[in-house]
């Protein structure tokens, strides 16, 4: 699979991709985590109306932002090419992709599932592709980034 592409592209690119992605799950954590809170300081004058909104709203907002600090993290080893790097990858990707998922199964919406989709194909790829594995070995570490394998 994408045997024209340089290893090193496809490295930059999920770094960057990991880099937007801990963003935007640091800003909608931050919402989802306040909205949570809010909603439960609602539900203590109102009763029990609230109370599925606000366990909900709570834990996805404060997994999303769990999530946002290992997307940044793994992608600043992507940068460096750090041997536990690539675990990063298939453990953040894999995360943000049942993330993704428990947040459409809530109704946030059919385009959670293009996240699922490409959360899911970053976590095979970097587990699957044997030029990967080898560019970021432990063996490898001493590498430039500009180098490929040959």
């Amino acid at each position: 699979m994408f045997k024209d592409v340089s290893r090193t592209q496809i490295i930059r690119w999920t770094a960057q991709y990991l880099i937007a992605g801990g963003i935007v799950n640091l800003c909608f954590g931050t919402a989802f985590a306040g909205l949570g809170g809010i909603s439960g300081f609602v539900a203590m004058f109102l009763g029990d109306i609230f109370d599925d909104l606000t366990i909900m709203t709570t834990v996805l907002g404060l997994l999303s932002l769990v999530l946002a600090v290992a997307l940044m993290v793994t992608a600043v080893g992507l940068f460096r090419r750090a041997p536990w790097s690539r675990q990063g990858v298939i453990y953040s990707t894999g995360l943000d992709a049942l993330i993704s998922l428990l947040f459409f199964l809530t109704g946030s919406g059919v385009f959670q599932l293009f996240f699922v989709a490409l959360s899911g194909f970053f976590a095979y790829f970097f587990y699957s592709d044997p030029e990967i594995r080898v560019l970021l070995s432990p063996r490898s570490s001493e590498r430039t980034p500009d180098t490929g394998v040959s």
